[in-house]
């Protein structure tokens, strides 16, 4: 598994929870 990948996947989840969060 490639860590950097996966940090950028934690980021898209993230980014993707505050979109959620912020237009309902």
């Amino acid at each position: 598994m490639c860590l950097h990948k996966l940090g950028q996947h934690q980021e898209a989840i993230e980014s993707y929870n505050l979109a959620i969060k912020y237009n309902p």
